[in-house]
């Protein structure tokens, strides 16, 4: 019975630095590429910002990533102390937070990580969910929360900005 859970836990685990290596990695990749795009233009960085507005968005939006990667390892922490609610309802907020940001490698990415999740440890995702109070939901889903209004602010601005 031990060796099983362990492999579950190694199997799972993998998933689990994945996703958090790339959302980590996202605030590096989004400053490189923003710079390469000075380069080209050879200009500075604020003017570059300055000139699209889109880029300062995307730049916002990358730089949330690693408190999502936080929230990510909380999450699978919660779930090796059988927490699931924590986990099950903040990686249910994070997707939609994705959705909203319309990123489709980090909606795949969380949305592969709660589907094994959820299966390897059989949670009943919606009866998980319908347990929790209104309450609850503050308490538990509060950093997802702040990342779903960030994402909002920037989903308006970039639906002002076209």
């Amino acid at each position: 019975m031990e060796v099983a859970k362990m492999s579950i836990n190694n199997t799972l685990n993998r998933y689990f630095v994945m996703v958090k290596i790339a959302l980590v990695m996202a605030p590096i990749l989004g400053y490189f590429y923003i710079t390469s795009m000075a380069a080209m233009m050879q200009i500075s960085l604020q003017e570059v910002l300055e000139i699209n507005p889109s880029l300062t968005i995307m730049l916002i939006t990358t730089m949330v990533n690693p408190y999502i990667a936080y929230l990510v390892d909380i999450s699978q922490k919660k779930l090796e102390n059988e927490e699931a609610s924590f986990a099950i309802l903040n990686m249910t907020l994070l997707v939609l937070a994705q959705c909203l940001s319309q990123n489709l490698l980090y909606i795949f990415l969380l949305g592969l990580l709660f589907y094994k999740v959820t299966k390897i440890y059989k949670i009943d995702a919606v009866k998980e969910l319908k347990l929790i109070t209104i309450k609850q939901y503050f308490t538990l889903g509060g950093g997802s929360f702040i990342v779903i209004f960030i994402y909002m602010l920037c989903l308006f601005v970039s639906l002002q900005i076209a």
